[in-house]
């Protein structure tokens, strides 16, 4: 992140929190529920299957571009593109990266892109790309079908053509949590990759049976600290890991908003299914604690996001 694009951002979040506003400054904007996995933790797939078919996207261009501007009037000023698959968005010859063009010229600041990585993707001007990893090879490919080797792939041949900010992402559920280390290792190792980057699960209905426990959440968290101290690439927040341990955060975060389809959700899709007691999002709980007046995370975060946004 420019250190100008940083001052923006610190400028508009001091101004939010010292004049108590509830008001948005981070948004996901959904593009498409379609996905070409099946992945045995998500139930957020073929969301709207029944609107939209693989030839006729029902949220077009024109309704996207819409959008960004209503949230940006809103006042917010960092977007993400998520899915379902948004390599499987296109709508009469527009693409995702025609998109985030359209997003940096009505002034979003920052523009990151959330994607599996199975399909080979060039997004021009986003400022990261968020690619899904669930682990080694062995447990990712268990979880999601064979995709790590052609993920790992997509990602050198992208930055073959043009370099990008590449954050690997690991929910962490009942399988997979102790496989933070793998994930680590390969930020680490892989010159691709800039950082990890973790979410706790979140039980929407059906994969209730993937919860962390409270014990396992601690073991988990005591994990990413010592990678951390051990100099791995991380792109959380040590300073609410406590917080994320107990569920001990504000929710929902007014601070964060997700539109889809022309629906605005407060924070994220967990607060419409009511499950903000068992919110999983490591960013929720960052943000709502920032915005809950915690100097220590303030500062966590500005050293965090300096190293690796």
């Amino acid at each position: 992140m420019k250190k100008t694009d940083l001052a923006r951002l610190l400028l508009q979040s001091m101004n939010l929190f010292l004049f108590h506003r509830n008001t948005p400054l981070f948004a996901t904007l959904i593009l498409t529920d379609r996905c070409n996995l099946s992945c045995r933790y998500c139930r957020l797939h073929n969301y709207h299957a029944a609107r939209e078919s693989s030839k006729e996207p029902y949220y077009t261009f024109e309704q996207i571009c819409e959008d960004m501007k209503k949230i940006y009037k809103k006042g917010v000023r960092i977007l993400c593109f998520s899915g379902g698959e948004i390599a499987l968005w296109e709508y009469d010859g527009h693409t995702v990266r025609e998109l985030v063009e359209v997003a940096k010229k009505i002034g979003f600041v920052y523009v990151a892109i959330a994607t599996n990585g199975t399909i080979y993707f060039d997004y021009g001007a986003a400022d990261f790309i968020l690619i899904s990893i669930d682990g080694s090879k062995e447990m990712h490919d268990s979880l999601r079908g064979e995709s790590y080797d052609c993920i790992l792939g997509n990602i050198r041949k992208a930055n073959e053509t043009r370099p990008h900010t590449i954050v690997i992402f690991m929910e962490i559920n009942k399988i997979n949590y102790k496989e933070i280390q793998a994930v680590c290792k390969l930020a680490k190792e892989n010159p691709d990759i800039c950082a990890a980057s973790f979410n706790f699960h979140t039980p929407f209905h059906g994969t209730e049976n993937l919860t962390l426990t409270k014990e396992e959440k601690s073991l988990c968290c005591r994990e990413l600290e010592h990678q951390i101290k051990e100099g791995y690439p991380i792109a959380n927040m040590k300073s609410v890991f406590r917080y994320l341990e107990e569920n001990d955060f504000p929710t929902p975060c007014r601070q964060l908003m997700v539109m889809d389809a022309g629906e605005e959700i407060l924070c994220n899709r967990c607060s419409k299914e009511n499950l903000c007691d068992q919110c999983g999002y490591f960013e929720t709980a960052e943000i709502a604690m920032m915005f809950d007046g915690k100097l220590r995370v303030w500062w966590d975060a500005i050293r965090t996001y300096r190293r690796f946004l």
